[in-house]
């Protein structure tokens, strides 16, 4: 008879230790998956990244976009034009704001 011929492999058997070592594989795997998946579907592209040189505020009771764009403004910038950044850049139909937004400024 031939080494392997009509004996037939036992069956893979995981002890208790195993189907553990097994689930806590599996619950990582499953966890890495989301987060991966959470990290490039959240924000789009890009979106989640931030530059060291963004700068925002947070308005207060009684700022309008005019105001913090005035006190955002160099010496030498046009405050309307420093308002239509900051109107692009958060994405603003018009120019109302509500205490508590954070506004990203140009």
């Amino acid at each position: 008879m031939g080494c392997g011929s009509g004996s037939a492999a036992a069956p893979l058997r995981l002890t208790r230790r195993g189907r553990r070592l097994v689930a806590v594989l599996a619950a990582a795997l499953a966890v890495g998956v989301v987060a991966l998946g959470h990290g490039l579907l959240d924000d789009g592209p890009g979106k989640g990244l931030r530059l060291a040189g963004d700068r925002t505020v947070v308005v207060q009771p009684g700022d309008t976009v005019w105001s913090i764009a005035a006190e955002a403004a160099d010496a030498s910038d046009d405050v309307r034009g420093v308002v239509d950044a900051i109107q692009a850049l958060n994405g603003l139909d018009d120019a109302v704001v509500v205490p508590g937004q954070v506004l990203t400024l140009p």
